[in-house]
């Protein structure tokens, strides 16, 4: 009688919740349990062979390759969707990779950083200015010179670069730095007749130029072959600085002077 008292004494104690709990926290922490190709062994899990989710998530035990979507990832992590999405908006879209940040803080932001040595990286994030307002901003961060916002791109598709505050759809600016090429600098390998600058403008009917500057350094207005270092084409011909004036031209402006000959002579309109 009473060794059956005693055994139901003990199979009570073993009922106890917290001794139930506590036999299978220790279990996992100490034994290790195997279903399928995930191994539990003192709290962390292991891959043990190819973890393959139905082609939706894939673990490589070999490479440490991670596929999502695909089961022969060729990085450290590929993400696969094949689909037509060309008419799929960007608020609804489902494939890619979505960064969330829903801090509604002025200059809270979500971002990507690509590391090289110690704490050296170039980084993408996308900063909240005010509702519906936002910036998406490329910069590095050097350890031994801090953060430097290298290019921004705010929402009316203003590109900012040395500024983040871009006023124009490209605004250049650089404000410091002994012997550094500032604003644009326009370099390359040509030849020939090559136009390596031009400025102009498209009204729907193709471009027009306005201005170039040829590989020979020749500069044109108002044509596209210059064949001096400035030539300019289009220039009103006037008798006088006054009848200049009087066809709508300010101080400083040029004008040719009405000729006969095959000469020309280019004057200044005078300042009053």
């Amino acid at each position: 009688m009473e060794q059956k008292r005693g055994v139901r004494k003990f199979l009570g104690v073993l009922n106890s919740k917290l001794i139930i709990g506590a036999l299978i926290f220790i279990m996992l922490s100490l034994a290790t349990v195997l279903a399928g190709n995930v191994i539990v062994k003192e709290g962390s899990i292991q891959i043990d062979n190819n973890l393959n989710s139905s082609g939706v998530l894939f673990v490589n035990s070999t490479s440490g390759n991670v596929g999502i979507g695909t089961t022969a990832p060729e990085s450290l992590l590929n993400i696969l969707k094949t689909e037509d999405n060309s008419a799929t908006a960007m608020n609804v879209y489902t494939g890619g990779i979505t960064i969330d940040n829903q801090q509604a803080t002025a200059g809270a932001y979500s971002a990507i950083r690509l590391k090289a040595q110690a704490n050296d990286y170039v980084y993408m994030k996308s900063v909240r200015n005010a509702d519906n307002d936002l910036d998406l901003i490329l910069g590095t961060f050097i350890s031994s010179t801090g953060d430097m916002k290298t290019m921004t791109l705010d929402p009316l598709g203003n590109v900012g670069i040395g500024t983040v505050s871009p006023q124009a759809l490209l605004h250049v600016n650089q404000s410091s730095g002994a012997g550094a090429v500032r604003g644009l600098l326009v370099d390359g390998s040509v030849s020939g007749s090559a136009i390596p600058f031009d400025i102009g403008y498209n009204a729907g009917a193709g471009h027009v130029s306005l201005m170039i500057i040829k590989d020979t350094g020749n500069v044109g207005i108002g044509t596209t072959s210059p064949t001096s270092k400035l030539q300019v084409v289009g220039l009103p011909q006037y008798g006088s600085s006054d009848l200049a004036k009087a066809g709508g031209l300010t101080a400083g402006a040029f004008y040719v002077h009405d000729y006969t000959s095959a000469e020309a002579i280019v004057y200044v309109v005078k300042i009053p």
